[in-house]
């Protein structure tokens, strides 16, 4: 653990926390320049923690792509507030390029989580020629509703005023469950392939 909300720091709902002890953490740009607060960029820390990989077993040229020198490259998205504290916003190969925009399928996921009638949502992006993807939302209702045009415009709208009006999706599909391991990740892949009428693949880590 790296980052966190550790005694006796005040608790940001929803903020990943502040660096612990010894910790050097920042957010970079592609090219590895250092970004100022309020920025989104790839999460990074500084070479030279306790208990830090040697190597990856068997796979030396695998470790060697984290690391560009000294500095550790985390594979997330995030961002820093004038305060230090990280927020999250989504793995870096799981972002949305929609129209020359970065949209964290993490962030979209969360805004529409807050509205009582979503039980359960997962984003991905679609290939689209013109805006290079689109936004596609998969949700779960409560029991009792039915998807509806009131509906789609109140998501549209809250993500809209929550997010910003480029992450609002395209499209919504409702599901009877969204695909996750047994770790609980969402299996964005098998959503994507089954919109795009693919095979989904390996289905073996589904919960």
């Amino acid at each position: 653990m790296m980052i966190g909300n550790h005694p006796p720091l005040p608790v940001k709902p929803g903020s990943m926390g502040k660096p612990r002890a010894g910790i050097e953490a920042f957010i970079c740009d592609e090219t590895m320049n250092q970004l100022p607060a309020q920025q989104q960029g790839l999460l990074c820390l500084r070479k030279g923690w306790g208990s830090m990989f040697r190597t990856y077993f068997h796979n030396d040229a695998a470790y060697a792509e984290k690391f560009h020198d000294d500095i550790y490259l985390s594979g997330d998205l995030a961002w820093q507030d004038e305060d230090g504290y990280f927020w999250y916003v989504s793995r870096a190969d799981d972002v949305i390029n929609t129209a020359g925009h970065l949209v964290g399928p993490f962030e979209v996921e969360s805004a529409l989580l807050e509205l009582d009638e979503i039980v359960d949502v997962a984003v991905v992006g679609a290939d689209d020629p013109i805006l290079h993807q689109r936004i596609i939302a998969f949700v779960k209702l409560r029991p009792d509703l039915q998807w509806s045009r009131e509906l789609e415009l109140k998501c549209r709208i809250y993500v809209s005023n929550k997010v910003s009006t480029t992450a609002i999706p395209t499209e919504f599909h409702v599901i009877d469950r969204v695909p996750k391991n047994q770790s609980g990740k969402i299996l964005r892949r098998v959503l994507k392939a089954v919109y795009e009428g693919k095979d989904p693949g390996d289905l073996s880590t589904m919960e």
